[in-house]
């Protein structure tokens, strides 16, 4: 529960604090397949939030001058991961374009400050 964590983060934080996250993030929406795979949400993938969900969420939780780093792109269909590749695999029945999500997944870091 993102919003949840980041609202304590908040609460615990000094005013002038500084909270920086790193996480999994993705930069589009999981093909719906994907998105409902056991072995995709095992694997951090299913879970993930889109990154400007993401970043919202830090937002709304009073954070401001929030800046997020993208790090690493991860390519989920050539990734040496077996749950990943497992979820992957569970697509190939699918009517799914797993280009458009060869590189959507994301390693991502936050960083956002309590002014007040």
């Amino acid at each position: 529960d993102n919003p949840a964590v980041f609202r304590e983060a908040y609460r615990v934080l000094k005013p002038g604090g500084r909270m920086v996250v790193s996480d999994i993030v993705l930069t589009k929406t999981l093909p719906e397949p994907v998105a409902q795979s056991l072995s995709a949400y095992v694997g951090c993938i299913a879970g993930a939030s889109l990154l400007e969900h993401y970043l919202s969420d830090v937002r709304s939780a009073g954070f401001r001058d929030v800046k997020a780093t993208v790090k690493n792109a991860f390519d989920v269909l050539t990734m040496d991961d077996p749950i990943v590749s497992a979820a992957v695999a569970s697509c190939d029945n699918e009517e799914v374009d797993l280009d458009d999500m060869k590189n959507s997944v994301v390693s991502a870091t936050v960083i956002a400050y309590k002014i007040q």
